[in-house]
């Protein structure tokens, strides 16, 4: 696969959203980012029609494809649903199939990195959420805070805080991958009720904060 052509898109799909729409796509990013590397370990097998399968998981990634960042991302929210341009969607379906097809993890390494590159070059510092994850697969209390501020407003903020309503939190297992140069930070992956794999010597287990805004 090119990877030319996936920074290209990815770079593209980033520079045309800022603030909230930014963080809808950085948190579906993580999930694809996810995915990608439980398909990779293996952990996850893509069966026919594009359905993704593992222990206790059975998610059509093309029909649930704007929700992989409501399942597999770092905000859990109902307001991050994410509908990507056509060639973005076209281009994560091509990622994973080959991944799944290779099992290369040589290149989802390679890919992994390109990637967050072009996160820490394409997105302003004060939309940094991805990168501010990537250290613990959680973001910071002032990240949360931004966070709040982009799905219930500034003038709701206060008022969600009175009522100690405005964050929820879901502990998930996750691993914590090889360290990634380019950030000289750990890629935060979280692994979703599935057995530990063989070569579990190899990784480091943390626990996952998620923050969550409910429904009024």
């Amino acid at each position: 696969m090119d990877l030319d052509h996936v920074k290209a898109v990815i770079e593209k799909e980033l520079q045309s959203h800022k603030g909230l729409l930014s963080l809808t796509l950085q948190n579906h990013i993580y999930g694809c980012f996810i995915i990608a590397e439980d398909l990779s370990l293996k952990s996850f097998t893509l069966e026919p029609n594009d359905i993704l399968v593992g222990s206790k998981v059975k998610f059509s990634l093309k029909k649930q494809f704007p929700a992989i960042g409501l399942r597999f991302g770092f905000v859990l929210d109902t307001k991050l649903r994410f509908t990507g341009s056509r060639e973005y969607c076209e281009l994560w379906m091509e990622i994973f199939r080959y991944i799944a097809k290779n099992c290369d993890n040589a290149w989802v390494d390679t890919f992994e990195d390109l990637i967050i590159e072009v996160i820490r070059t394409a997105i302003e510092p004060c939309d940094a959420f991805f990168i501010n994850a990537l250290d613990t697969g959680s973001l910071t209390q002032e990240w949360v805070e931004r966070a709040i501020v982009l799905l219930v407003g500034e003038e709701e903020e206060e008022e969600e805080e009175k009522s100690h309503t405005g964050l929820t939190e879901a502990n998930t297992e996750k691993v914590v991958k090889k360290p990634l140069k380019s950030i000289m930070k750990p890629l935060a992956i979280t692994q979703r009720h599935r057995e530990e794999p063989k070569d579990k010597k190899n990784f480091a287990y943390t626990r996952r904060v998620r923050i969550s805004v409910p429904k009024e």
